[in-house]
């Protein structure tokens, strides 16, 4: 009777080591998956999903439209203020694009990755290049509204591209890239595509 107790403590033990590796596994998946700073999808995780929706796209012939976003004169943020005060920025900005998005523009996901530096990639899925320009001016309009009582006065500069089904990914990127550098080229605080 002793030896059965005895084995019964010992699953007991090895259950509440399995459970607390599984709630260490979890965690170390999301940190994976997230970055620790904005909480936005990291780079590679938000590339993979970018594969995965063209590849979507591609065979059910839907819209996807991708927005690169950058935050305008960010190092005189961190040269003037620090780098404290960059995070701080570079936190909200990314919290206001992720709660500005709507569920419907994205058919319940909300796809937003930091790209790197104050770089931010938006995927949006089922649209088209109508309905990514109502998005992306509403995303910049929410931040110039953001932080217009705020010393640091933060706006944002945006580029969108349409995935078309002849283009790579990489085409996509660079299309959206060409077209950020565009709107930071005109003035900043645009959105052009």
């Amino acid at each position: 009777m002793k030896r059965l107790h005895d084995i019964i403590e010992e699953h007991r033990r090895y259950e509440t080591q399995n459970e607390s590796l599984r709630e260490e596994l979890t965690k170390w998946k999301k940190k994976a998956k997230y970055d620790d700073l904005t909480g936005l999808l990291r780079r590679q995780t938000f590339d993979d999903l970018l594969e995965r929706f063209v590849k979507r796209s591609e065979k059910f012939n839907l819209p996807l439209s991708y927005i690169l976003v950058d935050i305008d004169h960010f190092k005189k943020v961190n040269d003037t203020y620090g780098h404290d005060e960059g995070d701080k920025v570079l936190k909200e900005v990314a919290e206001v694009l992720a709660d500005k998005l709507r569920d419907t523009d994205l058919v319940g996901t909300k796809i937003v990755g930091r790209y790197g530096g104050e770089e931010m990639s938006i995927l949006l899925p089922n649209t088209d290049l109508k309905g990514a320009k109502v998005v992306g001016e509403r995303l910049r309009k929410s931040i110039q509204e953001r932080f217009k009582d705020t010393k640091t006065k933060i706006t944002i500069s945006a580029g969108i591209s349409t995935h078309n089904p002849h283009e790579s990914i990489e085409e996509l990127y660079k299309s959206a890239d060409e077209k950020l550098y565009k709107a930071k080229d005109s003035g900043r605080n645009k959105v052009i595509y």
